[in-house]
């Protein structure tokens, strides 16, 4: 548990606006150790006023006019009533949300579709490796392997949640996307069940696998083999390449495993790097692609604090 003294008992250089952190964990645990060094390197810091664990969401902090970053989705990712009240508390306080890191970890990505849909430029789709550890397992997969043992390594490494089964259903992936329709303007989804009722989320994780506790289900990873080898003859039969794709546009969002060929704009990438696919008016036959890691508490903490500095006006 971070102490909310290491950072707000820090004197503060300026005269800034108070923020609070919203997630308490590694994440945020990396974000105080970054916030620390660059105070002891005479940068001019604002003082946090709060930090909180993320399981709650505290809307009267914007009321009051102070600014929250997070890297937690549960906000802007949850149901249209809580992101609405996010936006009035927002309005109401004149604070802000900073939530670049919910999707992408340390990537422009929120911020390029902001800045996009604000410039008057009109977003028709936007298609992604969204998940860290499932773009590092199929970057590593080639059957040689069983994919339940590249399952255990990535769950060793910290890649993956406690059970693996949170990361291979997609539902982070269509999380994500609801973050992504809401920062693309495409309202036709701002409210999360219009996602939920249209999305089709293809779970890699079989009914079998799905219904044992997380003890057994460790267990029981082996289920997963022989599905996932058969979609990686068939995909190497195409001369393809298996990704774990998130994709919405007006008509709807889909989640699952793809075959990619070479010259698809998300075949490309490696580690747990994400790579997206923004397609606008602006960028119709050729997409803005944005790529680099997805997923590690270093890169998120410092899309943290690139909202501190932005919502701040400090110098980066």
């Amino acid at each position: 548990m971070i102490e909310a003294a290491s950072l707000a008992d820090l004197p503060c250089r300026e005269a800034v606006p108070k923020l609070a952190l919203l997630g308490t964990g590694t994440v945020g645990s990396a974000f105080v150790a970054r916030y620390q060094r660059l105070h002891r390197s005479e940068r001019s810091l604002p003082r946090f006023a709060w930090l909180a664990n993320s399981r709650v969401l505290r809307d009267c902090w914007l009321v009051r006019g102070v600014h929250v970053v997070t890297a937690n989705k549960l906000g802007n990712g949850g149901p249209g009533s809580r992101a609405a009240a996010i936006a009035g508390a927002r309005r109401q306080g004149q604070a802000h949300y900073g939530d670049s890191a919910t999707v992408g970890a340390g990537l422009p990505l929120l911020h390029s579709l902001r800045t996009l849909v604000a410039g008057g430029d009109r977003i028709h789709r936007v298609e992604g490796v969204l998940s860290g550890s499932l773009a590092w397992l199929f970057g590593r997969y080639d059957a040689s392997t069983p994919f339940s043992v590249l399952v255990r390594e990535a769950l060793a490494l910290g890649l993956t949640e406690p059970d693996p089964r949170v990361d291979l259903s997609g539902e982070d992936v269509r999380r994500k996307l609801l973050i992504l329709a809401r920062a693309a303007g495409l309202e036709r989804f701002t409210r999360e069940e219009r996602l939920a009722g249209t999305a089709r989320v293809h779970s890699l994780v079989p009914p079998a696998l799905a219904a044992l506790s997380p003890g057994e289900a460790l267990d029981a990873l082996p289920l997963l083999d022989a599905p996932l080898a058969e979609r990686f003859r068939q995909a190497c039969a195409e001369g393809a390449r298996l990704g774990f794709v998130g994709c919405i546009d007006q008509a709807g969002a889909q989640v699952g495993l793809r075959s990619l060929g070479p010259d698809h704009p998300l075949c490309g990438g490696a580690g747990t790097d994400n790579r997206v696919a923004i397609f606008s008016d602006r960028y119709r036959e050729q997409p803005l692609l944005i790529q680099g890691p997805g997923a590690g508490a270093e890169v998120t903490a410092a899309a943290l604090m690139d909202d501190v500095l932005r919502i701040t006006g400090l110098p980066a």
